[in-house]
């Protein structure tokens, strides 16, 4: 019999290999040109998209260490900064793009000997990120024409705004929360329900940090302003005549990563069906294709940094 963990993982792969496959059936007459458009690619412009990459790590590095110091743990800049890689190690092997985190709380967790504050300050720093996400998203179908146009991209959208803010009255409202406990009663174990409730006060313990909150999220802000900065250097490095703008990348951006947490390999496969997908009015789907397969490139290229830390943590340790 098939153990739940080895079924996920199949669903992952399996999700992948179809999102990817169905890319190459659509562009099979495509592939020479995407081949071409990739080794051909601007260096200098591809350099830059890497350092641009590279502020972001230690951006997102300082945004966990800041609020790790809601629950008085205190790690250097640089022990965050090897935690953030490592995360962006293991996001190649565990689920969606968010499967490093939990390898990120793990290795916390081992760092700080807290685990519970470990693992909510990672759900804390993702939801952080996933807010500024939704903001971007706000401010692109409010002023952005092409963006309302898009039905799918307007409902995905609306569904995701307001799951976010249903969820951040949730973690921040107790009155609100004690309305919903009824819900902990579908879970039949105590202890479950004692751990999730456990789980729940140590998030909400954020409220009484706000000043610390507006901080991460003003950091999360600029993270996502430079990711679509990246895209769009990367477009750049492609062809610098491309009709593709700023304005165009302000909103398929962050959709293309809400989409990339669906059950996958690293988000792979699905996020370049996402970017050809919101982008087909504006540029060829080989186009489309190569910027997002060159992210995924990047993303690769800046997790062997987190590889090789985790084998120099290991070595250490076994010494």
């Amino acid at each position: 019999m098939i153990k739940r963990k080895n079924l996920l993982l199949i669903l992952r792969v399996f999700i992948s290999a179809g999102a990817i496959f169905m890319l190459l059936f659509m562009a099979r007459n495509e592939l020479g040109k995407i081949y071409s458009l990739i080794v051909n690619l601007n260096k200098t412009f591809f350099i830059v998209s890497f350092i641009l990459f590279l502020i972001i790590s230690f951006l997102v590095a300082f945004r966990f260490k800041l609020l790790l110091k809601a629950h008085h743990i205190f790690l250097s800049l640089k022990e965050s900064a090897k935690l953030t890689f490592i995360g962006y190690f293991f996001n190649n092997f565990l689920p969606s793009s968010i499967g490093g985190d939990l390898a990120r709380g793990y290795y916390a967790f081992k760092a700080t000997n807290k685990k519970l504050p470990s693992f909510t300050t990672i759900f804390v720093d993702r939801f952080v990120g996933i807010t500024a996400m939704v903001f971007f998203m706000v401010i692109a179908f409010i002023f952005i024409q092409d963006a309302r146009q898009d039905k799918i991209a307007l409902s995905l959208a609306i569904i995701v705004i307001s799951l976010v803010l249903f969820a951040l009255v949730i973690f921040l409202n107790r009155s609100f929360a004690k309305n919903l406990s009824f819900m902990l009663k579908f879970f039949t174990s105590f202890k479950i329900r004692e751990k999730l409730t456990t789980v729940y006060n140590c998030i909400n313990k954020y409220k009484d940090s706000k000043k610390l909150l507006l901080e991460a999220f003003a950091i999360s802000f600029l993270v996502q302003l430079l990711v679509v900065l990246i895209f769009f250097v990367l477009s750049k490095s492609i062809n610098t005549k491309l009709p593709l703008s700023f304005k165009d990348l302000f909103w398929v951006v962050p959709l293309s990563a809400i989409v990339s947490m669906l059950p996958s390999i690293n988000g792979i496969g699905v996020r370049e069906g996402a970017f050809v997908y919101f982008l087909r009015r504006i540029i060829n789907p080989e186009v489309a294709i190569s910027i997002s397969l060159l992210y995924l490139g990047l993303t690769i290229f800046v997790s062997l940094i987190g590889g090789v830390v985790y084998m120099f943590m290991k070595a250490n340790k076994g010494k």
